[in-house]
């Protein structure tokens, strides 16, 4: 296992989170991690959760902070193991519809119609968000960002997709 961050410096990552957020007039952010290569795929997921994985994560994290953030993981024997390194309240198994688990999320807090930036997610997953079964995300973000360029004064647009 590893070590955990600081508090102090989870608090500096979520409230970085948050700024970007705002400035994007998002209202949460959905974002995605999986293997990749030696696991680099994972590093937005990790810098938010302290959780590093094998397989596909999902993290929603919603600008407001009465709205506890959600991990849903890959494969349903992580989920002991991301409890036990990650201070994310909310940690799950994604199921084999991943969509239809944050959707759900969405939907739950009141975010099913708002604006969400997608962060390491391609556009096929946003569009499986718009009609994942019952539960509709009704608006995904234009924005998709890096996050490794929050701690810099403007974060860089990568990709676009029309919500």
């Amino acid at each position: 296992m590893w070590d955990r961050f600081s508090v102090g410096e989870m608090a500096r990552r979520w409230a970085l989170a948050r700024d970007l957020m705002r400035r994007r007039d998002l209202a949460c952010l959905l974002v995605f991690g999986n293997s990749g290569v030696n696991r680099h795929n994972q590093a937005n997921v990790f810098w938010l959760t302290n959780h590093l994985d094998l397989h596909h994560n999902y993290l929603v994290a919603s600008l407001d902070e009465a709205i506890e953030p959600a991990l849903y993981v890959g494969l349903t024997n992580h989920v002991p193991n991301a409890r036990q390194v990650s201070d994310v309240p909310i940690i799950e198994w994604g199921g084999y519809n991943p969509a239809e688990a944050v959707a759900a999320r969405l939907q739950a807090v009141g975010l099913g119609g708002a604006r969400i930036g997608i962060v390491g997610i391609n556009h096929k997953f946003g569009a499986c968000l718009k009609t994942g079964g019952t539960h509709e995300a009704q608006a995904v973000s234009r924005d998709v960002m890096r996050m490794e360029s929050w701690g810099r004064s403007s974060p860089r647009t990568v990709a676009s997709t029309a919500a």
